[in-house]
């Protein structure tokens, strides 16, 4: 084949690429036609548990942004993009605007970050996968440096990965929780910390098929890990509308009353004061983090805001003494 013909049907080759992998995107992405249009943001996430939670605070932020000035929302597909590449994806922010994600230094670099915790920093209270015949090896962990003792698994591009190793854990990575569950099974490392708000369902999810899977019953490793809204640069008028909506849901309750909505059974049962608690400080948190603003994060004591209000009308507290 002349080399002119074989350098051309390459070009012919990679652009068909291009294009196919352009109109893929196409057919995964949601476009509003009006400002202010909340459609469901339900695609932005794979479907499990309690990601209706982010969708929920995202349809109601629309909801109480709308208007005919209001920044256009559109809603992409960001079904198994790794972390590295929703980043690259959000900087351009031509088939990505926004993303809630675990932060890192590089994301906030990068992107426009909401510095609220989304999830009032509960995915940083993490709880073990181990095989249960290491729940005694467990038992004896009661510091950081017992802990050390152990390998960890983690995600290759999980913002706790880079903690945990900064904090001196042996880690063990992997792509994927699949990948992580099936390497715990065999051995590779002794324990897998989840989300408190993940761990159960993805027990559910995983028991049957990995007979030897259990959650750890003594230990928390809690890491300062707040969750934000990223928006892309491109988009700095979507970032204002959804941090306006979010202080309004802070100030008249709403985004607590979702929290507890979500997250109550989840918290309930881990049982947090039942645990020991190992803290990993995070060294990735930049100086503009909210840590002195404790209404914005979850703490173990917290109770629910209907809960709270039934204990201020109990008898004593109205000032009547109980019969």
């Amino acid at each position: 084949m002349p080399e002119a013909t074989g350098k051309l049907l390459g070009n012919i080759f990679k652009t068909a690429g291009r294009l196919t992998l352009t109109f893929a995107a196409f057919l995964s992405f949601h476009v509003s036609t009006q400002p202010g249009f909340a459609q469901s943001a339900a695609s932005t996430t794979p479907p499990v548990a309690n990601n209706g939670y982010v969708d929920e605070v995202i349809d109601e932020i629309l909801r109480r942004t709308n208007g005919p000035d209001a920044a256009e929302y559109r809603v992409a597909n960001a079904y198994d993009m790794s972390r590295d590449r929703l980043l690259s994806e959000l900087v351009s922010g031509e088939l990505i605007e926004y993303a809630a994600v675990a932060t890192k230094p590089e994301w906030e670099a990068e992107l426009i970050p909401i510095r609220i915790p989304l999830r009032k920093g509960l995915q940083g209270y993490r709880i073990l996968f181990i095989l249960g015949a290491n729940q005694e090896t467990h038992s004896r962990i009661e510091t950081l440096e017992d802990l050390r003792s152990l390998s960890v698994g983690s995600g290759l591009q999980w913002s706790t990965s880079r903690v945990m190793e900064e904090a001196g854990l042996h880690v063990v990575k992997a792509e994927t929780l699949e990948h992580l569950l099936r390497m715990l099974e065999l051995g590779r490392f002794m324990n897998l910390p989840r989300g408190m708000d993940e761990i159960f369902f993805e027990y559910e999810k995983w028991s049957e098929k990995i007979p030897d899977l259990a959650i750890e019953k003594n230990l928390t490793l809690f890491i300062p890990l707040p969750t934000y809204l990223f928006v892309s640069p491109e988009r700095p008028d979507l970032a204002e509308r959804f941090e306006r909506g979010l202080r309004s849901m802070i100030a008249d309750g709403s985004l607590d009353r979702l929290f507890w909505k979500y997250f109550q059974k989840d918290i309930e049962r881990v049982g947090l004061d039942k645990r020991r608690t190992i803290r990993i400080p995070n060294p990735n948190l930049g100086p503009e983090t909210p840590l002195d603003d404790p209404a914005l994060w979850f703490t173990p004591g917290d109770i629910p805001p209907n809960l709270a209000k039934r204990q201020q009308n109990t008898p004593t507290e109205a000032g009547l003494s109980p019969q």
